[in-house]
């Protein structure tokens, strides 16, 4: 299709992963007894990394989005990848979004990184899959 045609695809999925996810997350909190979140306390500044130790992680992955058509197949059961890393992570996050805490970190080769951690322990694969599926998208469209 045209690219006209192609971009109105790709935001028609992205909306639909991002309305599922929000109906998603929504519906949790329904059910929930506390009715607010837990005020996270954010540290902006970088951290000093001569105070850290390096600590394992498991870092969760989707294939990157290789093209358009890839993404209008829309396989709905990506192959999350998964690995252990070794990194020096900050004790407290730098950022709060509705799903993810984002904290600093830093690799062994002095790489720095941002590492996210799910802000419910209990949210389902399938919300958490669903945002890292945004997350490749973002990735896609801004190269």
């Amino acid at each position: 299709g045209t690219e006209k045609e192609v971009a109105g695809a790709m935001f028609s999925i992205a909306s639909s992963i991002a309305s599922s996810t929000f109906t998603a997350t929504s519906t949790i909190g329904l059910h929930s007894k506390k009715k607010t979140k837990a005020k996270i306390e954010l540290e902006h500044k970088y951290p000093d990394w001569e105070e850290y130790a390096f600590h394992k992680v498991v870092k969760c992955s989707l294939p990157p989005v290789q093209s358009l058509g890839a993404v209008r197949k829309d396989d709905a059961t990506p192959k999350l990848i998964q690995s252990q890393l070794r990194i020096k992570v900050a004790k407290k996050p730098f950022a709060q979004g509705s799903l993810r805490l984002a904290y600093y970190g830093v690799t062994r080769s002095g790489q720095k990184v941002v590492l996210k951690e799910l802000t419910d322990k209990k949210m389902s694969d399938n919300i958490a899959t669903n945002a890292l599926k945004i997350q490749e998208l973002a990735i896609f469209f801004a190269d």
